[in-house]
């Protein structure tokens, strides 16, 4: 007989089982639905992040290539500058040139900013799929400038030969002056003013007091053009450093030098030693290490002539101005600070042979300051230059004459093809056949760069002032006139046949090393992005 407790009891211990079991089973499923959710979720996240992360990759690598693609555009289309719209101008042209380039579902947005000056805000959108970012960067364009120094070591320098004709005679002074001259028609010369330095500007104000060597004394001057921490200069017969340049306020510390002063007060005229012996030497030896205040001027194997012995630069430390130098003879005793360098400069400066020319007393060049007949029957001084000839290349010439390659020369300097604004201290690149339409009846300054040969007929007075690079073949001026205070050099090409340089017709070249350090110092040329430091931002 079945006890009735018993079976109620075991009635309920099975439903406290069914109970525990669906229980459980809905534990699990809860378990199993969140373990679910979480992985659905994860993978999710995981593949958002990793949309984001390539999003921020695409914008990133976007505002990268800005500078270069910036490059690429400017060679044709030249920075204008301000004002803030002429700027917003250019930067929708540069955005139309990118955007064909730009990753899908990108978009670049330029924006000129009004303060600083030549400077604006890139955008960069990149979508990829459900993932966008955004991020900015702020960017200035800044000029190009060319590298310090005057290498041109004559009136006019020319990788291949010269033919200078017979008809036009020329003439020289004493001070590293010559003239070369020549043509089947009209009467061409080259001579050189002022090949050591010169009048650079004058003392503009008051009447500082000389100080005694050792001395400090600050000068304000017309104008600072051309000049630099650095240089050492002579008023009034005393020789001083410029230590500092401030607008046109000249910090000057007197040196002993070589010359002597008398005035008690300064003013007038302010001359520029090209290049100095940067500091004092109270003993020399052969080969000597003398520091040089200018020495991107100079090249290795170059002769120069201090206290008037002759010495060949063997090795140079540009970083540091230091040079050894060995003598062709007995050295000076010693050397004082501002000791004035002077340079072997030439009428005429040859990789290959120049055709000697008839008047061989018009041809003077300079040697240790004095005035210095370049051409015997048989030779021109500067004839297959040693430091001309070995380069084999038009691209080192170009790295000899202006210090840097044809390429990085050519990134520097965009094309002009169709305007020609008036070139004031300024550097411009222009086909040879635009010669004419670039400078005609105009008085212009700075660098200019020629694609080809020249053969101009300027019909009228036109002045350059500064350094002339012909990447061409021939220089020919048949008609008019043509004045250039500077130097002129002729690269040539592989189209040169016969290999030569023709320098002929009415042209007139008066070497100037003052007026070539002007240039030099001033020209500027196409605009390169720099990025504003601390800009970068997520939006």
């Amino acid at each position: 007989m079945t006890n009735p407790k018993n079976a109620s009891e075991t009635e309920t211990e099975g439903f406290a089982l069914v109970l525990s079991l669906l229980f459980t089973g809905i534990v699990l499923l809860i378990v199993a639905t969140t373990a679910a959710s979480l992985a659905t979720g994860t993978r999710q996240s995981g593949a958002d992040e990793r949309q984001a992360y390539q999003a921020l990759l695409v914008a990133e690598s976007g505002l990268n290539s800005l500078p270069r693609r910036a490059a690429e555009y400017v060679r044709d289309h030249p920075y204008p500058g301000t004002p803030v719209v002429t700027v917003q101008v250019w930067l929708d042209g540069l955005r139309s040139y990118i955007e064909p380039s730009l990753a899908a579902g990108s978009t670049l947005t330029l924006t000129a900013l009004a303060s600083p000056a030549d400077s604006f805000t890139a955008t960069y959108r990149s979508a990829n799929g459900t993932a966008t970012k955004v991020i900015a960067q702020d960017y200035t364009l800044t000029p190009r400038t060319l590298p310090p120094g005057v290498r041109p070591r004559s009136a006019v320098t020319s990788l291949p030969g010269i033919n200078v004709g017979n008809t036009a005679p020329s003439t020289g002074n004493g001070n590293g002056n010559g003239k070369a001259g020549g043509g089947s028609s009209g009467s061409a010369s080259v001579s050189a003013v002022s090949a050591n330095g010169g009048v650079i500007t004058q003392v503009a104000s008051g009447s500082p007091a000389m100080p005694l060597v050792g001395g400090t004394v600050n000068v304000t001057v017309a104008s600072a053009s051309g000049l630099r921490a650095g240089d050492y200069i002579t008023i009034k017969g005393a020789t001083f450093k410029v230590s500092t340049i401030v607008a046109t306020t000249l910090g000057l510390t007197r040196v002993t030098g070589t010359t002597s002063a008398t005035a008690t007060t300064l003013s007038g005229d302010v001359g520029l030693l090209m290049s100095a012996v940067a500091a004092a030497y109270p003993i020399i030896s052969s080969p000597t290490t003398i520091r040089l205040s200018n020495p991107s001027d100079y090249l290795v194997g170059e002769i120069v002539s201090i206290k008037g012995v002759y010495a060949t630069i063997t090795s140079m430390d540009r970083a540091s101005g230091l040079a050894t130098i060995v003598w062709s003879s007995t050295p000076p005793t010693t050397l004082d600070e501002g000791t004035p360098i002077y340079r072997d400069v030439t009428a005429l400066r040859s990789g290959g042979v120049i055709t000697p020319p008839t008047t061989l007393s018009a041809y003077t060049g300079s040697l240790n300051g004095t005035s210095t007949p370049d051409c015997t029957t048989l030779l021109c001084r500067g004839t297959s230059d040693p430091l001309l000839s070995p380069t084999g290349t038009s691209g080192s010439f170009t790295q000899m004459m202006l210090g840097m390659s044809d390429t990085e020369l050519n990134d520097l300097v965009p094309l002009t093809t169709t305007t020609f604004p008036a070139l004031n201290n300024g550097i411009m690149r222009i086909n040879g056949t635009d010669f004419d339409a670039a400078l005609k009846n105009k008085t212009a300054s700075g660098v200019l760069i020629v694609d080809g040969n020249i053969t101009s007929s300027v019909n009228g007075n036109t002045t350059f002032n500064g350094f002339i690079y012909v990447r061409g073949c021939t220089a020919k001026f048949v008609n008019g006139s043509f004045t250039l205070n500077g130097a002129m050099a002729i690269r040539g090409d592989t189209t040169c046949s016969p290999a030569s340089t023709d320098i002929t017709g009415n042209l007139s070249v008066n070497y100037s090393a003052v007026s070539l350090r002007q240039a030099m110092l001033n020209a500027a040329g196409s605009y390169k992005l720099d990025v504003i430091a601390g800009t970068w931002r997520q939006n």
